[in-house]
């Protein structure tokens, strides 16, 4: 199925997306799981640890572990966009080609950061004072938080909700895959909302819904002085390995979004990103020159 997925997928509603990511990931579950295992699993270890304590320390190893993320976002993309185009890929492989992008992954989400730094900051300040006024009841304040800011930054993000894949797929700097990302964005902001919105929702129905009850259930039913540290981190672990599926599902997503752009701005799939994709230095060599 996926060998001719890229011939053949022509999406039209956000649904399309939805079915076409799952697809993709059904087909490649073990490989995807294991890319996405190579870096979260111990970073979800870490994180299970680290936020036991409220520790200076643990504060600088959860911010360094956070830094390894891209390199299994990188991973992901190289695979699933192989996939997509019907090359096998081997976890090592998907390794190999996502990390030669890590700093440009890197460089380009702290900027996006740093442009987004005060319109966030307003919607923290606003965001409470809104709710209390619609509510009193801090679990609807405390939720309604979470969905108000997650739906506003959709606005802010979908000009460049592509830019990682961007840089990974056209072997471009950071600063450059923020303008790629507008230019296929330009003239589809409220399409890829609706598919970013669906799928947060999916995501948030599916996996953060139970992982709350879950946190909330052992917080009610448990004393506190009876869960033990080993516990706490039991707990801490079980929740963070969601990342293994949620993942996944996401990049695929964004790489079925970005492919789909190029279609609709005439680009197609060039010879030159197979090459980007390619794990032999002599086939990156010349998709360089």
């Amino acid at each position: 199925m996926t060998d001719i997925m890229s011939q053949t997928f022509r999406p039209e509603s956000a649904w399309d997306f939805i079915s076409g990511a799952f697809r993709l990931c059904r087909a490649n579950f073990l490989t995807l799981i294991a890319i996405t295992a190579v870096v979260e699993a111990p970073v979800a270890l870490i994180m299970a640890i680290v936020n036991s304590s409220d520790s200076l320390l643990g504060k600088i190893i959860v911010l360094l572990a956070y830094f390894l993320h891209f390199l299994s976002y990188g991973a992901l993309i190289a695979a699933i966009s192989r996939f997509y185009l019907g090359m096998p890929v081997s976890v090592t492989e998907a390794y190999k080609i996502g990390s030669r992008r890590y700093r440009s992954l890197l460089g380009s989400t702290l900027l996006i950061g740093l442009i987004l730094s005060i319109p966030i900051l307003i919607l923290i300040i606003v965001a409470p004072t809104i709710l209390r006024m619609i509510s009193s009841d801090p679990i609807v304040a405390k939720y309604g938080i979470i969905f108000f800011l997650s739906f506003s930054l959709l606005f802010f993000l979908a000009p460049w909700i592509v830019y990682m894949d961007a840089i990974v797929l056209e072997n471009i700097g950071a600063s450059e895959s923020l303008k790629r990302s507008q230019r296929l964005a330009k003239g589809n902001y409220w399409r890829i909302i609706e598919i970013l919105l669906v799928s947060f929702l999916l995501l948030f129905v599916i996996f953060n819904i139970p992982v709350t009850l879950l946190r909330e259930g052992f917080n009610r039913f448990v004393p506190h002085n009876e869960i033990t540290p080993y516990l706490n981190v039991l707990i801490s672990f079980v929740i963070n390995i969601t990342s293994l599926i949620t993942y996944p599902f996401y990049i695929a997503v964004t790489v079925l979004l970005y492919f789909d752009l190029r279609r609709r701005k005439g680009e197609g799939i060039p010879h030159v990103i197979r090459q980007h994709l390619s794990v032999t230095p002599q086939a990156r060599k010349n998709a360089d020159t």
